[in-house]
């Protein structure tokens, strides 16, 4: 097949969506809307490569974003704030030339390293690393809720049913209005854990983008909400996004009870797949999610140059965790999205 590699145009984003739909090996992030969502709550700078067909076909696609600072020093990274990135393509031979093109991008702009987060497929390219550090975990909709109630482990089915004993109300909203109420939960829950937090417009800015693909799941105890889901959908699954619960509130077990009504609300809503986000390999979100029965799908990120030693800012950003929980959430909320934008 004969192609050419460009930087995409404003005029051709509606072929760069459609391509994303018909392609099995692209996710909820590499949608034309997740660019708008980085470009205008984060101003980092899109580099946006498409292969395209004599014919004018689109045929591949690779989406980077350039994030520069002056501790973390400059990446392109596929793509930020997702865990899921890399090329999309129809054979390997574009992959090839997507790829030579993103390194030569990157040479030009003295990047210490670009970054694939790549996702089904591992986009092999004889010039990168890659590491097998994250999962994310699919379980299958399409035998319905009973079967996946017998397939959990019963630790799980023990943990759900401590939640509705404990008279634990869940919901889904679907307006903005949500996002507030989600965001303070969010918020102090990653201050707890040492971890600077996005922006309030991040998550305004993805409903605004995706309003027909944002849904809110909500936990209730005794009328105030302990716990809240992020979730997104794509093509027919239902992604967790980011979730918090208030730490005072595990008791009531309310992490298990929330993800199961929330695939009760997937299968309800016809979808076929939960997908419960990315996680460290064998850290505590991984063996969480490991017992609801579904299946891993290890995530293969890799880095050009070709080196076992690249240190990410969440590495870096580690060993002040400690200092950040013990500051005022206040300050957390106004200071974490100026470090989160460069941990992408």
């Amino acid at each position: 097949m004969i192609f050419t590699i460009k930087q995409l145009r404003g005029k051709e984003e509606k072929e760069w969506d459609e391509f994303v739909m018909r392609n099995s090996n692209a996710t909820f992030y590499h949608q034309i809307g997740w660019k708008k969502v980085v470009e205008e709550t984060y101003v980092h700078k899109p580099f946006y490569l498409i292969a395209e067909s004599e014919m004018g076909k689109v045929v591949g696609i690779l989406p980077m974003f350039l994030i520069k600072n002056i501790f973390f020093g400059k990446r392109l990274v596929s793509v930020p704030f997702g865990s899921y990135g890399g090329v999309c393509c129809r054979n390997a031979d574009i992959g090839h030339a997507l790829i030579n093109e993103a390194i030569d991008i990157g040479k030009n702009l003295d990047v210490s390293y670009c970054e694939l987060r790549n996702f089904k497929n591992t986009n092999v390219h004889e010039n990168f690393s890659c590491m097998k550090e994250y999962s994310t975990f699919f379980l299958d909709l399409s035998n319905g809720v009973e079967y996946i109630w017998k397939n959990m482990s019963k630790k799980v089915r023990n943990m759900i049913r401590k939640g509705e004993k404990s008279n634990l109300k869940f919901k889904v909203e679907v307006s903005s209005d949500a996002i507030p109420d989600f965001f303070e939960i969010y918020s102090k829950n990653m201050r707890d854990l040492g971890t600077p937090v996005h922006t309030y417009n991040f998550f305004n800015n993805i409903y605004k983008i995706f309003p027909e693909n944002v849904f809110i799941a909500k936990v209730e105890l005794n009328g105030k909400l302990i716990s809240s889901l992020y979730l997104l959908k794509f093509k027919d699954m239902l992604l967790s996004g980011w979730g918090a619960s208030l730490i005072e509130f595990l008791k009531y077990a309310p992490n298990d009870f929330m993800y199961w009504n929330s695939i009760k609300y997937a299968c309800e809503n016809n979808l076929f797949w939960f997908d419960f986000g990315r996680s460290p390999v064998n850290s505590g979100s991984y063996k969480f999610k490991e017992r609801w029965g579904p299946t891993e799908v290890p995530l293969i990120y890799c880095y050009y140059p070709s080196t076992k030693n690249i240190s990410s800012p969440q590495v870096k950003y580690e060993k002040f965790s400690k200092m950040w929980s013990k500051l005022p959430l206040e300050m957390t909320k106004l200071i974490g999205p100026r470090v989160r934008r460069y941990i992408p």
